[in-house]
């Protein structure tokens, strides 16, 4: 459709590679055929933007959205309906809880990430309760090896950290040359 805000987050089932969701402003769309076509499924309140998506690597009807004011959402249903999960996410000083991206891990599909205004979020029961395990903010960036089941590695501006006991614990890397940032892994 015309006159959609820009495409804010993607990301693909990894159990049904056909389904696609796209957040696009406070809506989200979604293709069962690979993007030849799409559907608004549901939409936030007006002035909240999704940032981050992902999907349960098993349930492709199993989604979570996060969100710079509402905190994370997950929906059961292949977003059609939301429920806040930001249990042990702590709000801003104006109230927001701000989650800017989300994911799931992919050989242990209850433990959920986050990275919030205050440092990457880890749930264990995919996402009912979550812990701050490292420090950061809502634009970090995580990314899983995909040859070591547990190693993660957690990126925040200028530094990197790995964590080899799936993300509870957290190591820094010596830093790259000349102060060069990561916005992407």
């Amino acid at each position: 459709p015309a006159n959609l805000p820009p495409i804010s987050a993607a990301a693909a089932a990894p159990a049904d590679p056909a389904t696609l969701y796209t957040a696009s402003g406070s809506q989200i769309w979604k293709s069962t055929d690979a993007g030849s076509t799409w559907t608004m499924v549901s939409h936030f309140p007006s002035g909240v933007s999704v940032y981050g998506l992902a999907v349960h690597p098993t349930t492709s009807s199993s989604v979570y959205a996060g969100t710079f004011t509402l905190g994370i959402h997950k929906s059961i249903n292949g977003g059609l309906t939301w429920m806040a999960i930001n249990n042990g996410i702590p709000p801003l000083p104006d109230g927001n809880i701000s989650v800017g991206r989300v994911w799931v891990e992919p050989t242990a599909p209850n433990v959920i990430f986050a990275s919030s205004g205050f440092g990457l979020a880890r749930s264990t029961d995919a996402g009912n309760t979550w812990t701050l395990v490292a420090g950061g903010n809502s634009f970090s960036i995580l990314a899983f090896d995909p040859f070591t089941a547990g190693t993660l590695y957690f990126i925040d501006g200028y530094a990197i950290s790995k964590s080899t006991d799936n993300g509870q614990t957290f190591v820094r890397l010596p830093p790259l040359p000349d102060k060069a940032a990561l916005f992407t892994m």
